[in-house]
């Protein structure tokens, strides 16, 4: 996930303070660990008491550094050399967005070049989630038939696993919600843009 967030120009847009921060500092690791010189514009707006963990990387600002942008509020406040914006707003700046949501109380889902990350955050740090359980039970029927109807999905699904045939719909329908499969006329396949 790192990887192709830092590939080109980014802006990463979400109204979620803390998912920005921890991934701001987690990409500042990676960064580091490759060897890049990092920089964080706007360090002094961090919020340590949202971050209470040791720091994996020395900041250093040269003009070869890998310039990361911190909570900016306009484009005016935007060197021209930067590999990773953060805002709350939607910048005019020509460059691919990713947008951070909350799903539930602690797992979050970024959209990189129309693939879908589900993460979760643990003791400071990004951990992609896995997907499991119901929803690996209907990707997996997915997988095998392409696509089926919703009652069809439902009523295998319950036969397999004896789950209930309304907890089955809400699990399609938040796969829905998070980008995985798709709904069209009462027919439920995987979505080709998600990233299993």
């Amino acid at each position: 996930m790192f990887k192709e967030l830092t590939q080109t120009k980014r802006l990463i847009k979400s109204y979620y303070y803390y998912p920005k921060l921890v991934l701001v500092i987690n990409i500042a690791q990676y960064l580091y660990n490759k060897g890049h010189d990092v920089c964080i514009f706007n360090f002094d707006k961090i919020k340590w008491e949202y971050y209470p963990y040791d720091l994996n990387f020395h900041m250093k600002c040269t003009e070869k550094s890998e310039n990361i942008i911190f909570e900016v509020e306009d484009e005016s406040q935007i060197p021209n050399n930067f590999t990773l914006v953060t805002s709350i707003k939607k910048l005019n700046l020509g460059i691919p967005v990713s947008e951070i949501q909350k799903l539930d109380q602690n797992l979050f889902k970024i959209n990189i070049d129309n693939k879908i990350y589900l993460f979760r955050i643990i003791d400071g740090k990004i951990v992609r989630e896995k997907i499991k359980g119901l929803s690996e039970e209907i990707i997996n029927l997915l997988k095998e038939y392409n696509e089926l109807s919703l009652k069809e999905v439902v009523e295998i699904i319950y036969h397999k696993t004896k789950s209930s045939r309304d907890n089955i719909r809400k699990e399609i329908y938040f796969l829905k919600d998070i980008g995985i499969v798709e709904i069209k006329n009462g027919r439920v396949l995987l979505n080709n843009n998600s990233w299993l």
